[in-house]
C-alpha cells in the first residue's frame, strides 16, 4: 500500500530520492519470481524515453491548458527522481511486475495458454504490453475480475510514467470495487499526485472509513491512510486539519511498533515537516533529531536514512541562518551516503548542490564554485550534456564563475 510516510524523504534536502514507496527486496517479491533480466540500465533507457515523449508533448502544447502542463511537468520530475535513485526505481519496479505476474497467473484461467504464457515471460523480462493486452481483455468482460484487471492496468501505467491513463484506470477500479481500501488509496495518490486536491481527500477518506471499519481503529494501515490524508492537508496548507492527523498516526505506530522503530522516525519526520511550514522551527528541530536519534540507533549511524534526517536538519539550520550547523549536517550527510551508495549517485550530486546553495549564501563563492562543479560533471553523466537540467545546471555555473572573476582573490 502507498502511503504518504514512505515518501517522507520528499520535504528534505534529499528530494526526489524515494517515490511511490520504499526499497522493495528481492525475497519479499511475490512468489519470488526471476527478474533478473530487468536491469538498472533498462529502467533507465525506459525512462528516458518516456521522457523524451513528455518533452515534447510539452512543447507541442505550451500555453495551453494549464493543469495539463502541470501534470506532464509532474511526471518529467517524477522520471528525474526516479533516474537518481536507480536502485528504489528498480525495486519498484520489480515489485509492479512480480504483482501483475501473480495477478495474471490468478486471472488468467479463462484465457489463452499461448498468448498467457507469452505475456508472463514478457514480463520477467520487463515488457507489459503483452500482459496488459491479456487485462485489458478481462476487464472488458465486467465480471467479478474486472476491477484487479483494470488496478493492474493503472499500476503498469503509473510505473510508466503515464499518470492521465493511471489515474482513469485506478477510477475505473474504484467504481467497480468501491469498498476496496487499496484501490481508493491508491487513486487518492495519485489524485493527489496531479492535484486534484478534492478527489483526492474523497478517495482518502473512503479508504480510511473501510481500514477503520474492516480492521480496527489501531492498525498499521489505519496509521499509514492518516498519514496520506494529513499530508494532503499539508500540500493545500491546511495545518490545522493535518497535524492531528499525524498525531493519532504517530501515536498508533508508536503502540504497534514501539518508540524506536524507523515507522516512528517517517511519522517524526511529517510532523517536524508541518511545523517547518507553520515557522514553528525550535519545534521542528526537536522532531527532526528525535527522528534522527530513532534511526541512528535501529538502523546504524551510516545508514542513507541517517543521511536523510540530517539534510532535514541542514535545511531547517540553513533557513534560520545557523550556517555553521547547517555545514556540518551536510558534510556528514555527504559523508554518509559517499560510502552507502558512492561519489558519483545522483543523490551526491543533490548534497553538493545544496552545500553549494549554503556557501554562495555566506558569499563563499569559490567552495561553491568547486561543489556547483562536481555536482554538474556527475549530473552530466547521468542525464547527458543536452538534459534540460544539466543545461539549467551550466547556466547557474557560468554565472557564479563570472561573479566569481569579478571578485577580488579572497578566499581559497
Amino acid at each position: 500500500m502507498t502511503s504518504e510516510s514512505s515518501i517522507a524523504r520528499a520535504g528534505g534536502l534529499l528530494s526526489g530520492v524515494i517515490l511511490k514507496e520504499q526499497a522493495v527486496h528481492a525475497d519479499e517479491l511475490p512468489n519470488r519470481v526471476d527478474l533478473g533480466a530487468v536491469t538498472p540500465a533498462l529502467i533507465g533507457l525506459m525512462l528516458k524515453q518516456r521522457e523524451q515523449v513528455i518533452l515534447t508533448e510539452l512543447q507541442r502544447v505550451e500555453g495551453g491548458d494549464r493543469h495539463h502542463i502541470a501534470v506532464l511537468e509532474k511526471q518529467a520530475s517524477d522520471i528525474q527522481c526516479k533516474l537518481h535513485n536507480m536502485e528504489v526505481a528498480l525495486a519498484d519496479c520489480k515489485k509492479m511486475l512480480a504483482a501483475a505476474h501473480a495477478a495474471l497467473e490468478r486471472l488468467g484461467q479463462r484465457l489463452p495458454a499461448p498468448a498467457l504464457q507469452q505475456a508472463l515471460k514478457a514480463l520477467l523480462a520487463g515488457r507489459t504490453e503483452p500482459a496488459e493486452q491479456l487485462f485489458a481483455a478481462v476487464r472488458a468482460r465486467q465480471g467479478d475480475q474486472a476491477a484487479e484487471a483494470a488496478f493492474h492496468l493503472a499500476e503498469l501505467a503509473y510505473n510508466r510514467i503515464d499518470y492521465a491513463a493511471a489515474f482513469r484506470l485506478y477510477c475505473e477500479a474504484v467504481d467497480l470495487q468501491p469498498d476496496n481500501p487499496l484501490y481508493n488509496n491508491e487513486a487518492g495518490y495519485l489524485a493527489k499526485t496531479i492535484g486534484r486536491y478534492h478527489d483526492a481527500e474523497t478517495l482518502y477518506l473512503r479508504a480510511l472509513a473501510i481500514w477503520e471499519r474492516t480492521v480496527g481503529a489501531e492498525h498499521g494501515d489505519v496509521a499509514n491512510s492518516l498519514n496520506n490524508l494529513a499530508g494532503l492537508y499539508l500540500a493545500q496548507g491546511l495545518y490545522a486539519r493535518a497535524e492531528p492527523l499525524y498525531r493519532r498516526a504517530l501515536d498508533i505506530r508508536e503502540k504497534l511498533l514501539g518508540t524506536a522503530h524507523p515507522e516512528v522516525a517517517v511519522s517524526v519526520t511529517n510532523l517536524g515537516l508541518l511545523h517547518v511550514s507553520l515557522s514553528r522551527y525550535a519545534k521542528a528541530e526537536q522532531f527532526y533529531l528525535r527522528a534522527l536519534a530513532i534511526r541512528e540507533e535501529s538502523l546504524g549511524e551510516g545508514h542513507f536514512d541517517v543521511a536523510v534526517s540530517l539534510g532535514h536538519l541542514a535545511g531547517l539550520y540553513k533557513t534560520q541562518g545557523a550556517y555553521a550547523k547547517a555545514e556540518q549536517c551536510f558534510q556528514r550527510a555527504l559523508r554518509i551516503c559517499e560510502q552507502a551508495v558512492g561519489p558519483d549517485h545522483p543523490c551526491i550530486a543533490t548534497l553538493l548542490n545544496s552545500l553549494a546553495g549554503l556557501y554562495k549564501a555566506q558569499r563563499a563563492y569559490a567552495k561553491a564554485e568547486r561543489l556547483y562543479h562536481r555536482a554538474l560533471v556527475i549530473n552530466m553523466h547521468v542525464l547527458g550534456e543536452d538534459h534540460p537540467h544539466v543545461e539549467a545546471g551550466m547556466v547557474n555555473y557560468a554565472s557564479l564563475r563570472r561573479m566569481l572573476n569579478r571578485l577580488p582573490d579572497t578566499e581559497g
